[in-house]
């Protein structure tokens, strides 16, 4: 750090800070950061107007989306409790990334996801399955509803300062409640 600007490691750390001592913000609300310990919707963030004081909500660097049209990736999954299925790997691609501009703190996704090692239930044997999620810019997170009835969502998030991997949870679609995890990284 002392040679020059590392801003990727000094993100990480402040992540692993705040992973640590909480943002003191209620969920579904954003840590604008700074000296002050302002909170403001989640919904308020990337949308065009500056409601942090300090206008972090609007800044370029809160506002990108990782996961872009046309990006590909490859994910690990431990289905827990979720399906009965062993731990296995697979791909998705990301076919559409759509910002409302009703809400666009948020980009509706289309996703493909594959695998070699399980069938989604289908009686063709296909290996894949087409899935609606979404990107949220407050909480570097993606998310993907099932595709398939029976199996769980995925809340994916990213760390500050790793732009190109993710960790998170599979949860039942009905209750949310976390029943395995996952991680997934860009391959492009």
């Amino acid at each position: 750090l002392v040679d020059g600007d590392d801003s990727h490691a000094i993100d990480h750390l402040e992540e692993r800070v705040e992973h640590v001592t909480g943002t003191k913000c209620p969920m579904r609300q954003f840590q604008c950061g700074g000296l002050e310990s302002q909170c403001i919707s989640n919904l308020l963030v990337c949308d065009g107007s500056r409601d942090c004081n300090n206008g972090h909500d609007e800044e370029e660097e809160t506002c990108v989306n990782l996961v872009t049209e046309g990006s590909s990736w490859s994910w690990n999954a431990d289905w827990g409790n979720c399906i009965s299925a062993s731990a296995h790997t697979g791909k998705m691609l990301i076919t559409s990334a759509k910002r409302s501009k009703s809400l666009s703190s948020r980009v509706k996704l289309g996703i493909t996801v594959t695998t070699d090692e399980l069938d989604f239930g289908r009686k063709d044997g296909d290996r894949a399955v087409t899935a609606d999620g979404l990107w949220s810019f407050a909480g570097r997170k993606l998310v993907i509803y099932p595709g398939t009835p029976g199996f769980p969502a995925t809340v994916c998030h990213f760390e500050k300062g790793n732009d190109k991997h993710c960790e998170g949870k599979l949860v039942k679609a009905d209750t949310w409640e976390k029943c395995g995890t996952i991680s997934a990284t860009r391959l492009n």
